[in-house]
């Protein structure tokens, strides 16, 4: 009796640890959609709804990780809330829109900035394959993370983010795109959207490239007058400079 009674509790136990994973997957794997309008506009999700495995301290990482999927190529702020301190950000860029991507976002650069890049804009923004990030701050400390906010400023035609498989990693999993889909079409535009001006065939793209050559074979001559300087510009071939006169009142 008593072997019976232990064999069936330990059953019983398997099956609620089997049953919670199971709930704790498919949380993690709920999509989330959310919609941004107005001037400012921020949906802010506590971590536990978005996976209740997910801890406050995340020093021990070095990852955060999302599957992502835009409406529009809008950039947008990943702010982490913290209980103990003001939240911190970077900036996300994604490449494309319409297709699900994987995220794989350094935790380093909430903390702080690296020391790499040499100039303005190596030294703030960061590629990956799917997607730029910029570290503009603000930085702080991830021992107390309670909520992951997403801002968007100025949107545009209610642009909306899908988010599932919210979690964090040791190690850098990737940022990829994950459906096997064309990203770019023969013109190497982007696949999976449409906007006025498309180029759809070579037809199209042979018409409009012969169109802009027209009203590229004019250019009116630049006159420059504060200094007396007067530059005459060859009609025939725009932007050829056929010579110039400096008054005497000119000045350099």
């Amino acid at each position: 009796m008593y072997k019976f009674f232990n064999s069936h509790l330990r059953k019983m136990t398997i099956s609620l640890q089997l049953l919670l994973l199971f709930s704790v997957i498919t949380n993690a794997q709920e999509i989330r959609k959310l919609t941004f309008d107005g001037t400012l506009c921020e949906h802010k999700l506590a971590i536990k709804d978005l996976n209740p495995a997910l801890q406050s301290d995340w020093t021990t990482y070095t990852h955060l990780v999302m599957e992502i999927r835009t409406s529009s190529p809008q950039r947008f702020s990943v702010w982490l809330y913290r209980s103990d301190g003001t939240p911190i950000r970077v900036m996300f860029q994604p490449f494309g829109q319409n297709v699900w991507f994987r995220a794989s976002l350094p935790l380093q650069y909430f903390v702080g900035m690296d020391k790499s890049g040499n100039d303005l804009a190596s030294a703030n923004n960061r590629r990956t394959n799917s997607f730029w990030f910029s570290t503009w701050g603000p930085f702080g400390d991830i021992k107390s993370i309670e909520s992951i906010g997403f801002a968007m400023q100025y949107p545009v035609n209610k642009p909306t983010v899908e988010i599932r498989a919210v979690h964090l990693s040791s190690q850098d999993e990737g940022s990829e795109f994950l459906e096997k889909l064309p990203l770019l079409d023969e013109f190497n535009q982007w696949a999976n959207a449409d906007w006025p001006g498309k180029i759809k065939s070579k037809e199209q793209l042979a018409k409009e490239l012969a169109d802009e050559e027209k009203t590229m074979n004019y250019c009116a001559p630049a006159v420059y007058s504060m200094f007396a300087v007067s530059m005459y510009m060859n009609m025939s071939q725009c932007g050829n400079l056929t010579g110039y006169t400096v008054t005497q009142d000119a000045r350099f």
